[in-house]
């Protein structure tokens, strides 16, 4: 695998940064508007008086054409709400509806998805922890008196608080471990279990996927896995007694770091993986960084790629031959050589740019964690789909040369995830 020079990464660095902050001014982020919106909205007018926000929500959707489902408890519903909007894009009359009421909405399959803003007690209740939990703190008590230093234990709370911590063990949830291996113990319930770099030991129950990469996954007897079991660089076993209703996947990848020492000096020294590995590293995290500050055109490069695929690749073919002709001309010259750094920085900007929607774009195709997968989970599924085969002597390294150019050609195509500009004259 290509060895990124540090100058190389840290200029990348420190350009796609910049740039990022100057595109994510202009690119607007409403705080109630969850997920993919449209682009182009079709706009409404609306004049309500004293109407109940559900049907102010109600009629918005209806003009829009979408779906409207609510999931919002009726006393948040009941104030009236007076307005009068002609002419504006269904997603600012939206906007304006959710907050004066606290909710937020998020589009999917052209419904519109209406829920209340999250509170810390609803944060908690999604982690599976009690609103209750931090009276914990109040257990003990120090008090400073005439006799001295008076203890008092709250023997009560404490027994409340087992009581909890018993009740959470038992939920379902899932076990992700990077580094480490995975036990789902007998009588253990989870949700998914994923290692990557190391195995899945399933003693319990999994009722989706168990995904081990580096490592093997084994069903022990009495166990049992709902969906898939896949292991890429090891192997599947499923033991007499156990159960998986899914398919049974084994991709036997010769990952270096499985090998021991013999199958490592075959590929790589250990210096050379290791700083291959921190390259690969660094180009995850700037693709987060990118994807943080200019999320919108991220999606718009990921759109770019899964509609032109054709254009994308000619444009990846066409890009090294274009960039070349531009240094041979600019060393002909002369006057234009100091121009080339430039020339340079511009390509691993676009690359970068590219690599995170490519990242995005891959993990989201991955038919894992469907219901719960989140925009940085997907690139990190995208990232570690990447990685394993960029491992693979030969095809690893004609992946990353075709990668690079195919990411700065969807880069350029889609003028850096730029807004199509309305057909509808303002």
């Amino acid at each position: 695998m290509n060895r990124i020079p540090l100058t190389v990464i840290t200029a990348g660095l420190v350009i796609t940064f910049m740039f990022a902050i100057a595109t994510n001014a202009a690119a607007e982020d409403d705080a109630v508007l969850l997920g993919d919106w449209p682009e182009n909205p079709p706009q409404i007018s609306l004049s309500l008086s004293g109407e109940t926000p559900e049907r102010a929500l109600h009629t918005a959707a209806k003009q829009a054409g979408w779906g409207l489902v609510l999931n919002v408890p009726e006393e948040h519903l009941k104030d009236p709400l007076t307005l009068m909007l002609v002419g504006k894009p269904a997603t600012e009359v939206f906007s304006i509806i959710l907050q004066s009421r606290g909710l937020v909405a998020e589009f999917k399959d052209e419904i519109v998805f209406v829920r209340l803003r999250e509170t810390p007690a609803a944060s908690k209740r999604d982690r599976g922890e009690d609103e209750d939990d931090d009276d914990d703190a109040a257990e003990v008590t120090l008090k400073i008196g005439p006799n001295g230093l008076d203890i008092n234990i709250d023997e009560e709370k404490s027994k409340r608080r087992d009581r909890r911590r018993k009740k959470r063990s038992g939920r379902h949830r899932e076990r992700v471990e990077i580094g480490e291996s995975v036990r789902v113990e007998a009588g253990e319930k989870v949700s998914e279990a994923v290692a990557v770099g190391g195995s899945v030991e399933v003693l319990g129950h999994v009722e989706h996927d168990v995904v081990a990469v580096g490592g093997s996954v084994t069903l022990r007897p009495g166990s049992e896995v709902g969906g898939d079991a896949v292991a890429v660089g090891g192997t599947v076993e499923v033991e007499p007694g156990a159960t998986l209703h899914g398919d049974r996947v084994g991709v036997g990848v010769p990952l270096p770091f499985l090998g021991g020492a013999a199958g490592l000096s075959s590929i790589l020294s250990i210096f050379d993986f290791f700083v291959q590995i921190s390259g690969m590293i660094i180009l995850f995290v700037i693709s987060l960084l990118i994807f943080w500050v200019a999320p919108k055109r991220i999606r718009r490069v990921r759109d770019y790629i899964a509609a032109q695929p054709g254009f994308t690749t000619l444009g990846a073919l066409v890009l090294p031959i274009g960039t070349t002709l531009l240094f041979l001309i600019m060393l002909a010259t002369i006057i234009l050589i100091p121009l080339t750094p430039l020339v340079v920085l511009a390509a691993v900007v676009m690359s970068l740019f590219g690599m995170s929607a490519l990242f995005l774009l891959i993990g989201e195709k991955i038919p894992f964690f469907r219901a719960t997968k989140t925009p940085i989970g997907s690139m990190l599924l995208g990232f570690v789909v990447v990685f394993v085969l960029s491992l693979i002597p030969i095809l690893g390294w004609i992946i990353l040369l075709i990668a690079g150019p195919f990411a700065a050609s969807a880069t350029l195509l889609s003028k850096f995830g730029s807004e199509p500009k309305s057909s509808i004259a303002p």
